[in-house]
């Protein structure tokens, strides 16, 4: 219930957050990006083991490829890593921590869509798991140094922003 309740919030979020621009260029064509990495943070809901906490989450990323495979699309490919406590459950505090890569898709000069896949996982104090990481977000550049961002994984419900560089 409180995964669906977050959901629905986020994309009401989004829906608020989207202005009329005035981006000459075709959507999903705009310029190539304009940064090599970037760095964030993040809260939101955390999952682990069926249990939900509240997470704060780091990210950490790396342009590893500037045009990505789509070429009459604006998109690359970025490495990025991603860590922090889940606070809130009972006797315990896991850490969790994503390792993947991250497709961005530039839509228009304030969105761009992305997907991630890799490894992620946690540790508890008995037990360390890793498991496929996959999901799904959106950056909103609020300012051309400050993103929102927010996404959807596996264990993972956030929102928080970023910082490209």
């Amino acid at each position: 219930m409180i995964q669906k309740l977050s959901l629905i919030a986020l994309i009401l979020g989004f829906a608020v957050l989207v202005p009329s621009t005035g981006y000459s260029a075709e959507l999903w064509k705009g310029p190539h990006f304009d940064h090599h990495g970037a760095f964030g943070a993040s809260s939101g809901l955390g999952v682990v083991d069926g249990r939900a906490g509240f997470a704060l989450t780091g990210q950490v990323s790396a342009v590893i490829q500037d045009r990505g495979f789509f070429p009459d699309m604006t998109n690359q490919l970025s490495i990025e890593a991603s860590a922090g406590p889940l606070l809130g459950l009972a006797g315990t505090t896991p850490f969790q921590y994503g390792l993947h890569l991250r497709w961005d898709f530039l839509y228009n000069s304030n969105w761009t869509f992305f997907a991630v896949g890799g490894l992620g996982g946690a540790i508890m104090t008995r037990s360390f798991e890793l498991f496929p990481r996959l999901g799904i977000g959106a950056f909103y550049r609020a300012l051309d140094y400050l993103w929102i961002r927010a996404d959807i994984s596996h264990e993972w419900m956030t929102a928080g922003i970023s910082v490209p560089f």
